[in-house]
């Protein structure tokens, strides 16, 4: 069953060549989407931004998640950015560490 565009149940279709072959037909191309997650314990620390920068490039990431970013009000996003990613960020306020970060590449919608 399809809920718009997406399966309730993806996997193997169970033999059935008609679920397959109308998934062949349309003519979409299918990018798979590199996601990965890191606990840096501070992005502030630019050593530990430096390594972020650099995995998020070698592997081709297209969301990386950063926990544990500790930026506060004192850094721009400007500071923490990387080349062809949107930033999104939550940091902790009133205390010091936690706060979480998101870079989504560019090419995403």
């Amino acid at each position: 069953m399809l809920s718009g565009n997406v399966e309730l149940n993806p996997g193997m279709t169970n033999g059935n060549s008609n679920d397959t072959c109308t998934r062949t037909k349309t003519k979409r191309k299918q990018r798979s989407v590199n996601i990965a997650h890191l606990n840096v314990h501070s992005l502030k620390n630019k050593e530990h931004f430096i390594l972020v920068k650099d995995l998020a490039k070698k592997h081709k990431l297209d969301i990386f998640t950063i926990s544990e970013s500790w930026l506060n009000n004192s850094v721009s996003d400007l500071q923490v950015e990387f080349p062809g990613f949107s930033l999104f960020r939550l940091d902790r306020t009133c205390k010091i560490g936690r706060g979480v970060s998101v870079f989504v590449n560019n090419s995403l919608k």
